[in-house]
């Protein structure tokens, strides 16, 4: 089966034999292979998920899940409207 390299795009070959080792799928090479796993433990990719509606949350709800964003190192997912407001009259 002709195949690209999901990291470089290069096209191979791969050849599937049940019960054995699939080598470096889907990637070309375990160099690629190495790659990408570096780019997941350095953080350059990452899953996110949508935050949570927070008009249906009471205020300790609210104040809950915005300490949990800023323990869990999310700061930056923490909208401050606030903030927000004071970044616009500074200009």
């Amino acid at each position: 089966m002709k195949l690209r390299c999901s990291l470089c795009g290069k096209p191979y070959e791969f050849h599937y034999i049940p019960g054995e080792h699939v080598g470096s799928f889907p990637f070309c090479s375990e160099r690629c292979k190495m790659i990408d796993l570096g780019k997941w433990l350095d953080e350059e990719y990452c899953l996110s998920t949508p935050l949570p509606e927070l008009n249906g949350l009471d205020e300790n709800e609210r104040q809950l899940l915005v300490q949990y964003l800023l323990d869990s190192g999310l700061a930056d997912m923490v909208k401050d409207d606030d903030s927000e407001s004071d970044a616009t009259d500074s200009d």
